[in-house]
């Protein structure tokens, strides 16, 4: 899942190698785990590397499990910076999502930007106006992300990424994500996200 990439700058581009790949949303007998290890987990390791809350919330059938795994740690690690809680809150929000639990995504979802990166707060509002069925809000979302310049910093960024994750990045960061949402913009959050939608309509 691409996490709502903060920040256009080298750190952000290398936070997108933990970018998460859904499957489907079928339920799961698998997603127990060792809640004392995870939550005993340093930031880096339970947020970026595939043993922490990855581990459980990308396992088909175990977003709700990994959702709330990632709000016990956010509970047991209250002194995050607000860059590492507004992540994890954008993660919780996207596994809720995932499930429809729209309700409970919206909030955290809103409250996962405190850094004025106009790029992400678009990303932001665009995820925000889909699942509120808002296509008007959708379009001037992507619209406002489709319009920012590329930074100065990007391609150096971009270019440390691909070398580590062997993965190309694009300018603006997220616009095919909202305009997958477009295309599947009366589909559930899982079938828009993971591109259900071939086009837009």
């Amino acid at each position: 899942m691409d996490g709502g990439v903060k920040g256009p700058g080298l750190a952000s581009l290398i936070a997108v190698a933990g970018l998460l790949t859904f499957g489907g949303v079928a339920r799961s007998e698998n997603c127990a785990y060792d809640r004392a290890a995870m939550l005993a987990m340093d930031f880096d390791r339970f947020d970026q590397d595939a043993s922490g809350w990855r581990s459980i919330g990308q396992a088909p059938g175990c977003f709700l499990a990994g959702a709330g795994l990632i709000a016990d740690y956010r509970k047991v690690h209250p002194n995050l910076s607000l860059s590492q809680a507004d992540g994890l809150r954008w993660h919780e929000g996207q596994l809720r999502a995932m499930v429809g639990d729209t309700q409970g995504a919206i909030p955290l979802l809103a409250a996962s930007n405190h850094d004025d990166d106009s790029a992400n707060q678009a990303y932001i509002d665009a995820t925000l106006a889909f699942l509120r069925q808002d296509r008007p809000a959708l379009i001037a979302a992507r619209r406002r992300l489709a319009g920012l310049p590329r930074p100065a910093d990007f391609q150096a960024g971009a270019d440390a990424f691909k070398a580590q994750t062997g993965r190309g990045l694009t300018w603006p960061l997220n616009l095919d994500v909202v305009d997958r949402l477009l295309a599947c913009f009366d589909r559930p959050y899982a079938e828009a996200y993971g591109g259900a939608c071939n086009t837009v309509r």
